[in-house]
């Protein structure tokens, strides 16, 4: 709520300053209603997982199951234009919480089998400061700041098949990456009204994460682990729509899609893809 506080109280001010120095402002709502495709993914399947690594003779993961909600992220968007060729950006998306599911089985001597199940929530922030500058017939380009922050609890139940073995891991992580971005952008005009604008854009991001571990299980004292981590994250972004301009209204809507592509050498991937829709007033 303070946030939210805070974001109004800076819209209205730019609002204000628009009035007052005639600089182009346009404030507006963006939202992104995504599917992730984890690098989780795997490893809540059961790949390289504790039980197979740690048990002697135990077997690899089977029976696995996976499932993963999509999750819609809304937020301010702010633009000032300064002169014809030249105009600052701001984007910041905020998603509500979304929850992964998943269950494995591992064949243990006994014989036993030890089953896993993982329920996890999530929420993300995703923020974009950008240059942007006008090369001209529809045609720009743009340099700035990518921010983007997760966090997330994960609770990891194993159960026994004889129930001779019970183990609760709960787990609690933060992250943070953020980096320049450099990209081109392309604007066509369909009719006086509408236009198909497409963006594309690299970043390379310096991220800071800390995952806290409280275990408990039938063999050993409860006991917290700590890791940390920092990786150099490579991402690719891309966004295209369909823009209509309302004159009357002085506002422009757009709909369209977005993917980001978010990678590092020690992990999978992570692919964001979904449907977005913008709307903006000029002051």
């Amino acid at each position: 709520m303070k946030s939210l506080r805070c974001t109004l109280t800076v819209l209205l001010l730019l609002a204000g300053i628009s009035n007052a120095h005639s600089l182009d402002v346009t404030l507006g709502v963006s939202s992104w209603y995504v599917w992730w495709s984890s690098s989780l993914e795997d490893k809540f399947r059961g790949e390289d997982n504790q039980i197979t690594a740690t048990v002697p003779n135990a077997g690899e993961a089977y029976n696995d199951s996976y499932e993963s909600d999509a999750h819609l992220m809304v937020g301010p968007v702010v633009s000032i234009k300064f002169s014809e060729t030249w105009s600052l950006g701001i984007v910041l998306l905020i998603s509500q919480q979304y929850d992964i599911r998943s269950s494995y089985d591992v064949n243990v001597p006994g014989p036993d089998t030890q089953r896993t199940m993982i329920d996890a929530r999530f929420r993300r922030y995703d923020g974009d400061l950008t240059f942007n500058y006008r090369i001209g017939s529809g045609f720009g380009l743009f340099a700035g700041i990518k921010f983007l922050r997760w966090e997330g609890d994960i609770s990891q139940d194993i159960t026994s098949a004889s129930n001779t073995y019970t183990a609760h891991v709960e787990s609690s992580l933060t992250g943070m990456a953020a980096g320049p971005a450099v990209g081109f952008s392309c604007t066509r005009m369909l009719s006086d009204t509408l236009f198909f604008t497409v963006s594309i854009s690299g970043v390379v991001m310096m991220s800071d994460f800390e995952q806290e571990n409280v275990i408990s299980d039938t063999l050993s004292p409860a006991r917290k682990e700590i890791q940390k981590d920092d990786e150099t994250y490579y991402a690719c972004n891309s966004i295209a729509g369909i823009g209509w301009y309302i004159e009357s209204l002085k506002s422009t809507l757009i709909i369209g899609g977005r993917f980001q592509y978010l990678d590092n050498v020690n992990d999978p991937r992570d692919l964001f893809y979904g449907i977005t829709a913008t709307a903006l007033y000029h002051f």
